[in-house]
C-alpha cells in the first residue's frame, strides 16, 4: 500500500505523470513481489512494452536501485541525469 508521505514524496521527485503512470500499474496488480530462497526482495512489473525487473538495495552495482526498463537504463546508467543517481 502507498501511504500519504510516499505519494509526497513521489510527487517531488519525479513528474506527475510518471507517478501516475506507476500508480495505475499498481491498482491493475501488475507489480508482483518475490522474496527470494536467500531472503531478497525482487519486483516485476508488468508493463504494456515488456514485463522488467526491479531490485532494490542493490549494493554491488554502485547504485541503490536497479531496473532493466529502457527508461532505467537510459537515463540513469548511461546519462546519469536522473534523480535516482
Amino acid at each position: 500500500s502507498v501511504t500519504d508521505d510516499d505519494l509526497y514524496r513521489l510527487q517531488h521527485a519525479f513528474p506527475e505523470q510518471t507517478v501516475l503512470g506507476a500508480l495505475d500499474l499498481i491498482d491493475r496488480g501488475n507489480v508482483l513481489k518475490y522474496t527470494t530462497s536467500w531472503g531478497h526482495t525482487e519486483y516485476e512489473i508488468i508493463g504494456s512494452n515488456g514485463t522488467y525487473l526491479v531490485l532494490l538495495d542493490v549494493s554491488t552495482t554502485g547504485y541503490p536501485y536497479f531496473c532493466s526498463c529502457p527508461a532505467f537504463i537510459h537515463y540513469v546508467l548511461q546519462q546519469k541525469n536522473h534523480v535516482m543517481v
